[in-house]
């Protein structure tokens, strides 16, 4: 099946709070695939060990999330997966996701950044030679709010996608209603 990674090497750019976002992300993007079917497998990758703080300390303080079934990995994704296997989903991506490929490993950047660091997933993904892809969200419908999703939105609508085939539904299931998402077609309300 389609694995899903999320990229913690951004730690040091984010504030103690923003790190504890980040963990609270992590624990419902994981309760939504323990919900699924077929849950799609969850990767961590760059996590540091507690003692050195970051996104490991705050997923310490969340009652257990030492027992989740997940892919820790140390190593960045760039190393923990061959390359080949690699999409990095980011909102600047020019190439529209279309579908989940089997084998393959969708990297959610594990970047609580509120615009500050806009691209900079995109950037750094390219820079290092790798596929990029954006939920194909213009070619869905219209939002109200800006298209950057949080970790638990994207992950979600991955899983929603995997298991409907359709990703309108993916992103009704998904996404939150402040986000504004209407599906081309639908009436306005």
């Amino acid at each position: 099946p389609p694995a899903v990674c999320v990229d913690l090497s951004h730690d040091a750019r984010m504030r103690p709070h923003e790190l504890t976002s980040l963990a609270q992300q992590l624990m419902f993007a994981y309760g939504a695939l323990c919900r699924c079917a077929a849950p799609l497998p969850l990767h961590l990758t760059s996590l540091g060990p507690p003692e050195r703080g970051g996104t490991a300390a705050a997923l310490r303080r969340i009652q257990g999330s030492e027992a989740w079934v997940v892919g820790r990995h140390a190593a960045p994704y760039w190393e923990a997966f061959p390359r080949e296997r690699l999409v990095v989903l980011a909102a600047e991506a020019e190439e529209a996701l279309t579908a989940l490929e089997p084998g393959t490993v969708y990297v959610v950047g594990g970047l609580v950044d509120h615009n500050s660091l806009k691209g900079l997933v995109n950037a750094e993904a390219r820079a290092r030679g790798l596929r990029c892809a954006r939920l194909p969200l213009d070619a869905l419908g219209t939002m109200s709010s800006r298209k950057v999703l949080a970790v638990n939105h994207v992950v979600e609508m991955l899983a929603a996608y995997r298991e409907t085939g359709s990703w309108v539904d993916a992103a009704r299931a998904a996404l939150p209603a402040r986000k504004g998402f209407a599906a081309h077609g639908d009436a306005a309300a």
